[in-house]
């Protein structure tokens, strides 16, 4: 599922998904296990000085298990299938060593949360790679972070947009957000990871450093205030007992960016239980 390999040069570690029997990967269940048992081995080793995440596929990773989550008939089968997924994600950004994200296609959903987990995301300049968190469309919501670390890094308006109307960016819309850092052509990527993380750059995500503030405007100022009281009418019309993913997104972004990242992560995970075991259709 995931195979690692390690330069004793360069110390560096390379994560690469290639889920067998499949044209994607899928983050099911036995590659999520694989992956966190990866990510435990590298952050684990002291000679590993720093980790690259891609993908053996056409693509980088794409979402969950459509068929998983069907099974997943109450809060507790649902919360289970991110817990283990969203600590690992949240070991490896903690963990001290730069890691970054060579987005060989598209990010998507999961995908997408496996890299705005890493500290740097440098995307391949295909026009077809489309980067982005549809989950909505589908009657569910992110659970592995993106309602957390997406605002996070680009602001709550453009990350409730994104969240909310699940598109598909093109990768240089993406980039021009600040979702994605730098664009190569697909025969530099690796090499541009492992040039970024020689360069010896801090190995912390920004909402894990003293004094970090979020970009624009917090759910607690004036302005947050404002575009939460404006969004939730608007999120209200388009849900239903049946369909909550819409207002579960809002309610994770308003109530979990007033708190730090850990309590946001856990805001995130229970109301994703909640809507992955709802009757919406997925």
């Amino acid at each position: 599922m995931i195979i690692t390999s390690t330069d004793s040069t360069t110390g560096i570690a390379t994560l690469t998904w290639d889920v067998p029997g499949s044209p994607v990967n899928v983050k099911n269940r036995a590659a999520i296990f694989s992956f966190i048992e990866a990510v435990n081995d590298v952050v684990s080793d002291s000679t590993v000085k720093g980790i690259i995440v891609t993908s053996a596929k056409r693509d980088f990773i794409s979402g969950g298990d459509l068929y998983e989550l069907r099974a997943a008939r109450t809060p507790e089968a649902a919360g289970a299938l991110v817990a283990d997924i969203g600590a690992c994600l949240r070991r490896l950004e903690t963990s001290g060593k730069p890691v970054v994200a060579a987005i060989n296609g598209s990010a998507i959903g999961g995908g997408l949360e496996v890299a705005l987990a890493c500290h740097h995301r440098i995307a391949t300049d295909d026009n077809a790679t489309r980067i982005g968190m549809p989950e909505v469309t589908l009657g569910l919501m992110p659970g592995s972070g993106g309602t957390q670390r997406l605002p996070r890094l680009i602001g709550i308006p453009r990350a409730a947009s994104l969240l909310l109307d699940g598109k598909l960016l093109p990768v240089k819309e993406a980039h021009a957000l600040g979702i994605v850092d730098k664009i190569v052509p697909a025969a530099e990527l690796l090499d541009a990871a492992r040039a970024w993380l020689l360069d010896g750059l801090v190995a912390s995500q920004p909402w894990d450093r003293e004094g970090y503030a979020l970009p624009g405007d917090d759910p607690q100022s004036m302005k947050g205030r404002m575009f939460f009281m404006g969004a939730w009418p608007k999120v209200r019309r388009k849900t239903s007992p049946e369909d909550p993913a819409a207002a579960a997104i809002l309610q994770a972004l308003h109530h979990g960016l007033e708190r730090g990242i850990d309590a946001g992560l856990k805001i995130e995970a229970r109301l994703f239980a909640g809507v992955a075991s709802s009757d919406a259709p997925a």
